[in-house]
């Protein structure tokens, strides 16, 4: 299993210009939920979700919250898609 470092996805966030990861859709109104980053990519954001719940709020998060929402996936397709997403390349990986 391979495992990335939250400095990891903040180089990858800077070399890919990347300001939103889209975790799901809101189940109520279909609403993207998903990490935000500020323009400095210093501030990270859980944006988690529309005014449907009556509770539209930016929750603060950092790098090691992202890092250990990708960690924790175990779904082959799922991380590929994500690497992808993220620019990253397999071969370049710590792994467990």
């Amino acid at each position: 299993m391979i495992t990335r470092s939250p400095d990891e996805f903040k180089q990858a966030a800077i070399k890919h210009n990347i300001d939103f990861w889209k975790i799901h859709n809101c189940s109520m109104c279909d609403y993207p939920c998903g990490y935000i980053f500020s323009d400095d990519h210093e501030r990270v954001g859980y944006d988690a979700g529309c005014d449907c719940t009556g509770r539209y709020i930016i929750q603060p998060r950092d790098w090691g919250d992202l890092s250990k929402s990708y960690n924790m996936q175990k779904s082959e397709p799922v991380i590929k898609k994500m690497n992808e997403f993220w620019g990253f390349d397999d071969r370049n990986s710590k792994t467990l």
